[in-house]
């Protein structure tokens, strides 16, 4: 073996053994597991049933899915419609301002969001707590303004909610 060949190994062995190892053991322990439960069997021979439950694919985020997703904590008769299809940001963008994700995680999030008000005269821009997944809405005499406001918040605090 040259000298070549043995500083090779010696890199390998040191550098990629590390990050490769666990993988490779948690790969071997899963299909052990299914192996004993009987269920790799399952998933090899009907791959498109488990396929779904497996692979998380990102689709189109649509406004019934924003809709089922939240309880409303209506503060007064009525209620004000984002019309955000239409507009300069996404749905995608919304959500990302309210919880920090661009797409509903495979499994859900932890609790339910919530969509509350604000009633001082202040408070001008939406505002978003991210952990507990709760939209404060604010409050205006028109839909233009509320419209305005809402847009302009959730552009500018792209990453938390924020405004």
């Amino acid at each position: 073996m040259s000298v070549c060949h043995l500083i090779f190994n010696i890199s390998v062995s040191i550098f990629c053994f590390p990050f490769i190892c666990p993988f490779l053991c948690m790969y071997l322990w899963t299909r052990v597991c299914f192996k004993t439960l009987g269920l790799l069997d399952q998933l090899q021979r009907y791959p498109s049933i488990f396929h779904e439950m497996f692979v998380c694919e990102e689709k189109p985020l649509q406004a019934k899915d924003l809709n089922s997703l939240f309880t409303v904590d209506f503060s007064r008769l009525g209620n004000w419609l984002i019309d955000i299809e239409a507009g300069p940001i996404t749905l995608e963008t919304v959500l990302e301002f309210i919880s920090g994700a661009s797409a509903v995680p495979p499994l859900g999030f932890p609790h339910q969001p919530q969509i509350k008000f604000l009633h001082e005269d202040s408070k001008i821009f939406p505002e978003a707590n991210t952990c507990l997944l709760v939209l404060h809405l604010p409050i205006h005499s028109s839909y233009d303004t509320f419209k305005k406001y809402m847009t302009e918040g959730i552009l500018q605090a792209p990453t938390f909610g924020v405004a």
